[in-house]
């Protein structure tokens, strides 16, 4: 899990979180199966 912190882009604070698992081919990006409301706990 990476957190990239806080920046400003065209104007706006954007916050991102990044979630991942290094395996035998790299870096795989994990994400939700459906749409999730900002701010949902990863458990």
């Amino acid at each position: 899990m990476v957190n990239l912190g806080a920046v400003t882009v065209a104007g706006f604070e954007s916050q991102c979180l990044v979630t991942g698992v290094d395996g035998e081919d790299g870096v795989s990006h994990l994400r939700s199966e459906r749409r999730v409301p900002n701010g949902t706990r990863i458990y």
